[in-house]
Parts: C-alpha cells; sequence; structure tokens
C-alpha cells in the first residue's frame, strides 16, 4: 500500500536488525573449534559493513560494492580493477596490510562458509536499502504510539483498526509539527540503562505537548453526527436482521413439503399405523404452496 500511494517515499530497512542477522551467522560460523583462527576476522567484518553503509551516505550501489569487497578483503584481495562488477570501488579505502599472513585463501573453508551465509546475493541487494542514519528511534516510538491506540492483545475489526491507524498518524504528525516549531522545546534530558550495552544513555525531553488537534476530531465527530439519520451501529445492525430474515424466509422455501420415502429420518411403520379414519386435507400444489409462505411471511415482517 505505501509503495503504490507514496511512491515518492523510499524504504530504508532498519540497520540494527540487518547488522544483528550478520552478527549472529558469523558467530554461528565460528563456533567450531578448528574456526578458532578465522575468529579474528568476526568483529573486523562487522565493522566493515557499516562502514560500507556510513561512507556510502544514500548511495546504495556503492554500499552493496564495500560489502562485496569485504570478502576480497579477507583473502588479501584488495584491488579490483580486473573485476567489472565493481563500477564506482576500485580498490580497499584502508592502509597496506601489514601482516599478510592473517589473510585467508579463497579456497580455506572459512571464506566459503562466509559466502555463502553472510555474503550472499540477497544481502548484497538488501544492504543497498539499509538507512546509512543508523537511527532506530522514530521507528521504535512510532510503533510504541500505535501500539497505545491498537493494543496487539485486542482484536479489532478492519474498519476500526484502519481509524485507529490514522489517529496514530496524526498524533505523531502533531508531536514532529511542534518540535520543529519550536513550541516545544526541550526540557531536561532523562538516563536509562540500555539493556544491550549495559550502559547508562540520556534521551531530550521535551514539554509536554497539547492536544488541540484532539478537540478539533471531537467537533468535527459532533458536527457530523448531527447530520446523519441514525448510528452506523443501528444501520449495521439493521442490516444483518434483515439478513437473517432473508435466510429463514429461503430456508423454509427450499424445505420440501411432503419428506422422501428414503429419508433415513422416518421410522417405518406398518400399514395398520398408515391408515387414518377421518378426512384427508386436500394437497395443494407447489404454487399455491409458495403464495402461501410468501403471505405468511409478509404479514410478520414489520414496518420500516
Amino acid at each position: 500500500m505505501m509503495h503504490d500511494k507514496f511512491p515518492g517515499i523510499k524504504h530504508l530497512y532498519d540497520p540494527w536488525h540487518f547488522f544483528r542477522n550478520i552478527t549472529l551467522a558469523l558467530v554461528k560460523i565460528c563456533k567450531a573449534k578448528y574456526m578458532t583462527p578465522a575468529r579474528i576476522w568476526v568483529k573486523p567484518i562487522i565493522n566493515r559493513c557499516y562502514d560500507a553503509v556510513l561512507s556510502a551516505q544514500g548511495n546504495g550501489e556503492l554500499a552493496s560494492e564495500k560489502f562485496r569487497a569485504i570478502l576480497c578483503c579477507i583473502s588479501g584481495q584488495h584491488h579490483f580493477d580486473q573485476d567489472p562488477s565493481f563500477k564506482l570501488l576500485k580498490e580497499c579505502p584502508h592502509d597496506p596490510p601489514k601482516n599478510p599472513r592473517i589473510y585467508l585463501p579463497k579456497g580455506a573453508q572459512f571464506p566459503k562458509r562466509v559466502e555463502l551465509k553472510v555474503f550472499t546475493v540477497k544481502n548484497s541487494e538488501d544492504i543497498k536499502s539499509v538507512s546509512a542514519n543508523l537511527d532506530t528511534s522514530p521507528c521504535e516510538s512510532i510503533n510504541a504510539l500505535a501500539w497505545r491506540y491498537a493494543p496487539k492483545d485486542l482484536y479489532f475489526i478492519r474498519s476500526g483498526h484502519e481509524l485507529r491507524t490514522r489517529l496514530t498518524v496524526l498524533h505523531w504528525n502533531h508531536l514532529k509539527a511542534t518540535a520543529m516549531d519550536g513550541s516545544r522545546p526541550v526540557v531536561g534530558k532523562k538516563s536509562y540503562t540500555n539493556p544491550t550495552h549495559k550502559k547508562k544513555v540520556w534521551r531530550k525531553v521535551r514539554k509536554a505537548a497539547s492536544h488541540t488537534w484532539r478537540n478539533e476530531i471531537k467537533q468535527g465527530t459532533y458536527k457530523v453526527r448531527e447530520r446523519m439519520i441514525e448510528t452506523p451501529d443501528a444501520t449495521e445492525r439493521r442490516r444483518k436482521a434483515a439478513l437473517k430474515r432473508q435466510r429463514e424466509l429461503w430456508d423454509v422455501l427450499a424445505r420440501p413439503s411432503r419428506p422422501s420415502a428414503a429419508d433415513p429420518n422416518i421410522d417405518s411403520s406398518s400399514d395398520e399405523e398408515d391408515e387414518e379414519d377421518g378426512l384427508l386435507l386436500p394437497v395443494l400444489s407447489p404454487q399455491q404452496q409458495l403464495e402461501s409462505l410468501l403471505d405468511a411471511a409478509l404479514e410478520h415482517e414489520p414496518d420500516e
């Protein structure tokens, strides 16, 4: 929906989750004992992945080439003039190696497994869309705000969920607009402990926001309600009741007037039990039966 209705908005991936998956893959590869000599490459690979995104500054093709160059750098290849797949990056930006013995040949086990698990075609394409700002707090903040309007532990119908999502966007835009125009300046800082890095982190605290946009929505809702003949809930209940009556009518019309002799629900009886004294009721034609049922249904149908 976002891609179709808002083509001008560029979709960027969360860098923390992207690099976390790479880190987990490297840790899993290096668990084996025979991978001990290659463990010195784990941190440099992660740092080079971050550098590929930061130094590219939004250039996805350059970030992808720098990401693929890491695998070549592990094997001691630092120049890419002869490789036609590298169009923007011709050599590694770091200084000449001081200890060439740390590099691993391309046929070694570590470069092979890293190429299969980390430097995949999918990761080389996905890194083009990783955000260069390395900032995930706005995404986490709007998710927390959306959870307040539509908690995940409660079920909402589609129309109700869409309305709550729109309220979330209005609330978020109001907070950002008031922060940009200076009506909500920073009044202090608040500390909290980062559970990942076990460090104390400080974040800015702004002035409390006003809720004028809520009052505007409320007054507009009152005006719309005054022009309505009935509430949407009453309209929906009336529609469901009409459908129920229609289904009941069709059930009656579709039910056979005389059961079949092969119906297993009918108990077999003797000839003596079938004989009845007195007059037999006249047998109505199918057309007469339908007309009588329709007349009875119209008599019991309440006036709108």
